[in-house]
């Protein structure tokens, strides 16, 4: 019974729409003309050699504790290896990345890209930082 009476209910609805011109029935697709799209070249812009000159240690990253995990079990290995990224700012003097290991540990140095790769130590793990026109680094400590 309750079905016989939605399907009536939104028949009358539609045809009232339709009547009073609300929702267009059919659509005429407008035509769209050949878009040119500008070339896109990639390349790459820096080549940082794995543990030269800066030493990169592989940090074993464990899954939570079961007793944090919602009393969820994780089938597989109790731990799986993670390598340090390049966190990579930009202004517009250039490109300044840090490098940053999974256990949220940043390295004392400084990566600086441009026609050349350049590499400066600091004297303590940067926050942020930005390169400067002079060759160097504006850093933010935290």
């Amino acid at each position: 019974m309750w079905k016989k009476l939605c399907a009536v209910l939104v028949f009358f609805c539609v045809s009232i729409l339709l009547t009073i011109g609300g929702i267009p029935v059919l659509k005429s697709e407008e035509s769209k003309s050949a878009m040119s799209c500008p070339k896109l070249e990639i390349w790459s812009i820096a080549l940082l050699e794995w543990n030269n000159p800066i030493k990169l240690n592989v940090v074993d990253v464990g899954w939570p504790d079961p007793s944090v995990a919602q009393g969820r079990y994780l089938a597989g290995p109790k731990s799986y290896p993670m390598r340090p990224y390049i966190q990579t700012f930009a202004s517009s003097t250039g490109l300044a990345g840090i490098v940053s290991q999974i256990n949220r540990v940043t390295l004392p140095v400084a990566i600086l890209i441009g026609k050349t790769t350049k590499i400066i130590k600091l004297l303590q793990p940067p926050g942020t930082l930005s390169s400067r026109s002079d060759g160097g680094v504006w850093t933010n400590y935290p």
